[in-house]
């Protein structure tokens, strides 16, 4: 059975990359607003929950919300380079893995691949 990654944004066009990036690396994407975040994960029991910063999100919350729920899933985030204070915010919240939003662009399959292939509660390599 393959791994799930819940993907947390408002952006379809992010959505859509990252569906691309899902299918070549052998996991099942599910792309949810902010609000659906907690039932995604209470549902799914994702391998990785993938924030967008540019979506409007309590991320201290959310990660607390998900280590609770589901303490196996590693949590990402990314956003855009230019806001460093959002990036920070996100390791402070908590998240395992913080990149720019190219980064996750070109890593996605990478990340997810790795990720799926990895043991419950590791992290990937990037």
């Amino acid at each position: 059975m393959a791994k799930t990654v819940v993907l947390v944004t408002g952006d379809l066009m992010a959505g859509s990359q990252a569906e691309g990036a899902a299918r070549a690396a052998g996991v099942t994407l599910r792309t949810v607003g902010a609000a659906k975040v907690a039932e995604a994960v209470e549902s799914a029991q994702p391998a990785l929950v993938v924030f967008d910063l540019s979506s409007p999100t309590n991320l201290a919350d959310a990660v607390a919300a998900i280590r609770a729920a589901s303490p196996q899933t590693v949590i990402a985030a990314y956003g855009p380079h230019v806001q460093e204070k959002r990036l920070e915010a996100a390791q402070a919240a908590g998240c395992d893995l913080v990149m720019t939003r190219g980064q996750f662009h070109r890593q996605a399959a990478e990340v997810f691949a790795r990720y799926a292939a990895s043991g419950e509660g590791e992290l990937p390599s990037t």
